[in-house]
């Protein structure tokens, strides 16, 4: 993926950066509040990062642009809070939630983000998660956490880094494996009562066909615990199904508006009633509308919901199939346990001959057997992938550590994992040199088709040695790098990256202080959003 234009801004005021090329791409003034930190907070959260603005930027009062390249296919990317509006060619594409746009456009047109295990239940990668294998913001540096560390720890980090390097069937294997388990559990149990009724028949056989003992209470207490979960997951999949009917729902009934103002125009004219403007807007937020008396904003906007209805069609199968899958395993549950009217404690079954007692044990028997095949055979298999796991985890936190140390920063002992120990943080340019050390090689070994993003790389007073071995090592990467750096008066009177041809140089130190953006970029600005078809509307800004 190649970074090609980022843009911000608004009616009045806007920024627009198309200065990037493929290579290694150096951002630099000679003060800081330059508006660099600006332009990649506002690069990464237009690809769905979490906010990370300071206080004093109102990040509801812009629009975030940014174009990239994946696999040589230009996306334009568009984000107005959690709402998103994506153009792959002349196809455009509306996604409401940061998760949407991370499941359906990112997903399946950018990169298949893994699943991690989260509380023994698969959880999808979050975008601001996955973002820092390969970005390093310039505030809230530590290297013992993760940044924007908040619902999400580094242990999650690590489980997803897991994930990537020894992918895993995550929604398959725990549910096969509890499903075996219980399987093997109920099975051993009816073979342990068959035993027992051929016991109880021999000793009393004038009570043979009276209530046997059922159950333990620790048992009823794990199947109820199960029951209940259970029946919370399908009443969640049932709302989510509820939501998506009732979107798609209001999407045909738009499209069907939509369709009725086409036939309508075509027939006469539409008029504003207190106006009397020929201008038909679709208001998708407070600044973001639509022109409908334009015919191909509006073929676009219905191919669009077409699109989006097809989707929520496909969801709503998906959550059917989830709520079904549900209900069979309740049902199989109700089935296997013991059950009579007043509670589950005890449970009636008919003395049958000894002779079919037995033969009922024997072909448990045989089913037991087999399932206790299958979970070896699991078992092994996660035997194995966790040793492979082991042996990759520890191949690529050796070379971390072997690039961090090929620095000489004197801090070798502090580094012995992905994370530093708490209250043990690097200091000086020892916490530049450790994030340089993760991303240089995570990138390499996981072979990720990503840039590589870091605000202020020379934080800390890094000497020019260093600095000049980091870019070395960037240009030898086969992806796009773009970093940012304040320099010394000395250093910019030298010209030290705008004399250098193996490098982008990019100067900010033109800039407003604290006020990169400026009228001077809105026509530019306005000209990008209409060809999403959209209109600013008046900022209050």
């Amino acid at each position: 993926m190649i970074i090609k234009t980022v843009a911000f801004g608004n009616f009045d005021e806007a920024y627009i950066e198309n200065r990037f090329n493929d290579k290694v791409n150096v951002i630099f003034s000679s003060k800081n509040d330059r508006g660099k930190t600006v332009l990649f907070q506002s690069m990464m959260y237009a690809l769905g990062n979490e906010p990370i603005f300071p206080n004093s930027f109102n990040k509801d009062d812009f629009l975030f642009y940014c174009k990239i390249n994946s696999e040589g296919i230009d996306y334009e990317i568009l984000r107005d809070k959690n709402h998103f509006i994506v153009k792959d060619s002349d196809e455009i594409s509306h996604y409401d939630s940061v998760s949407l746009f991370t499941k359906d456009f990112f997903c399946k047109k950018i990169y298949a983000l893994p699943y991690y295990l989260k509380d023994n239940l698969p959880n999808l990668t979050e975008l601001f998660l996955f973002y820092q294998l390969f970005f390093v913001p310039q505030d809230t540096r530590d290297t013992s956490i993760i940044f924007s560390s908040g619902f999400r720890t580094k242990t999650d980090f690590l489980a997803m880094l897991e994930s990537i390097l020894v992918p895993k069937d995550f929604i398959e294997d725990p549910a096969k494996i509890d499903s075996l388990k219980r399987d093997y559990q109920n099975k051993q149990r009816q073979i342990n009562q068959l035993y027992d009724k051929n016991k109880f028949i021999s000793n009393h056989p004038n009570i043979a066909s009276q209530v046997l003992p059922g159950v333990s209470a620790e048992e009823i207490k794990k199947i109820k615990t199960t029951i209940d979960d259970l029946n919370k997951r399908k009443s969640d999949i049932v709302k989510q199904l509820n939501r998506e009917y009732n979107r798609k729902s209001q999407l045909i009934t738009l499209l069907s508006e939509l369709d009725s103002l086409n036939r309508a125009i075509e027939s006469g004219s539409i008029l504003c009633a207190d106006c009397g403007s020929p201008n038909v807007i679709f208001k998708k937020s407070e600044k973001i509308q639509f022109d409908l008396s334009n015919d191909v904003v509006r073929s676009e906007i219905k191919k669009s919901i077409k699109k989006e209805i097809e989707e929520k069609i496909v969801r709503c199968q998906e959550f059917e199939n989830q709520k079904h899958t549900l209900e069979k395993q309740l049902q199989d549950l109700i089935e296997q346990t013991p059950s009579d009217s007043t509670d589950v404690l005890l449970y009636r079954v008919e003395i049958e001959r000894a002779k079919e007692t037995n033969e009922k044990i024997e072909l448990l028997q045989k089913e037991l057997n087999t399932l206790n095949e299958q979970l070896t055979e699991l078992t092994a298999n996660n035997i194995k992938r966790e040793e492979k796991l082991k042996n990759a985890k520890d191949e690529l936190l050796q070379n971390i550590i072997k690039t961090f140390a090929d620095f000489d920063t004197g801090a070798d002992s502090k580094v012995n994992d992905f994370f530093t120990k708490k209250g043990r943080n690097l200091s000086g340019s020892e916490p530049s040199v450790f994030y340089f050390s993760k991303l240089y090689n995570y990138h390499k070994y996981l072979n990720l088709p990503f840039p590589i993003i870091i605000d202020s790389f020379r934080e800390g007073e890094i000497d020019s040695s260093k600095e000049e071995r980091m870019i070395t090592l960037f240009k030898e990467l086969d992806c796009q790098v773009i970093v940012s750096a304040t320099l010394k008066d000395s250093e910019l009177s030298a010209n030290k990256y705008s004399s250098r041809n193996d490098l982008n140089a990019i100067d900010y130190g033109s800039f407003q202080e604290n006020h990169i953006l400026s009228p001077n970029y809105v026509a530019e600005f306005k000209t990008i959003m209409a060809n999403l078809g959209l209109k600013i509307g008046q900022s209050n800004v």
